[in-house]
């Protein structure tokens, strides 16, 4: 199964570097791999790139500083992809070497799947507050049900079913997609896209924990925002997009996000920035309705 690797990136050109070591480690190697550069100001990426990447695997560097965002560059480097299944990596990561082989392995098992993604070996559980609240106020389409196959991952042998995957290290079968495209409404640091192309591809999914990477989550071009604003951000956008039937799960995951909120404002003793904390939720969640 020939393979395209899809990565955005922009100011991180020493990150950048490692993850295209680490395919070039790979026991299996891709066909080619697609870099679409955002990085304002000109430099040798493409040239240095060249030199970490064996003959055998072709390399389109695509230098744009004019794409406005990631769902946008995923979308220009789909444009010319040659391989039969696409993964989409960020630009931050670093494969273990039988990363790609365990992936298409893993296809192989599961002729059904429309895509398939891995595991951070790095994954930090979440400390008990995040887990209850996650148990009490994601309801319906809203859970995510990759929490327990990354709470589980050194138990599981296998690939799992999911509704949706990792959008750091997600791969589908190009002939699967067809016209499906990411939102090119989208700008900057798009929460929820990756989630959004799922439930408008209406495919079949999996995790599976055999195929590993490291995420060094490099800050340089990272959203700074709180999380529970990220989180109200996002969800409110998937509402928006393709969930609005779900309007009382909607409710009380806003009724989360208000506890969470004076939640955290009172384990700082601050309560009174409550009172800026949660026209801030509004604010992050309702500017994606615009």
């Amino acid at each position: 199964m020939s393979l395209t690797v899809i990565i955005p990136t922009k100011n991180r050109y020493d990150a950048l570097s490692e993850a295209l070591k680490s395919i070039a480690r790979q026991t299996v190697k891709p066909q080619e791999i697609i870099v679409v550069d955002q990085t304002p100001n000109y430099h040798s990426g493409r040239e240095e790139a060249a030199k970490l990447l064996p003959s055998s695997i072709h390399l389109n560097y695509i230098w744009d500083p004019k794409i406005p965002g990631g769902a946008i560059a995923r979308n220009v480097a789909m444009e010319s992809v040659t391989g039969g299944l696409l993964l989409f990596l960020d630009d931050d990561v670093t494969l273990h070497p039988d990363f790609l082989e365990r992936l298409i392995s893993a296809y192989g098992e599961h002729p059904e799947a429309t895509g398939i993604s891995g595991i951070a070996d790095n994954y930090v559980p979440p400390g008990k507050f995040f887990y209850y609240w996650t148990k009490v106020f994601t309801r319906g389409p809203f859970w995510n049900d990759r929490f327990p196959v990354y709470w589980n991952a050194p138990h599981l042998s296998g690939p799992v079913r999911v509704s949706q995957m990792s959008g750091g290290m997600m791969s589908f079968k190009k002939f699967r997609i067809n016209d499906t495209r990411f939102d090119s409404n989208l700008r900057g640091v798009s929460d929820g896209e990756d989630v959004d192309f799922w439930v408008r591809l209406k495919g079949t999914y999996f995790i599976d924990p055999r195929c590993k990477l490291t995420h060094h989550f490099n800050t340089a071009g990272r959203e700074k925002d709180h999380r529970t604003r990220r989180h109200a951000r996002a969800y409110t956008y998937l509402y928006l997009r393709n969930r609005q039937s779900h309007k009382l799960a909607y409710a009380w995951l806003w009724t989360g996000w208000l506890v969470a909120a004076a939640f955290g404002c009172a384990l700082r003793r601050q309560l009174r920035r409550c009172a800026l904390c949660l026209p801030a939720i509004a604010k992050a969640s309702l500017s994606d309705s615009e």
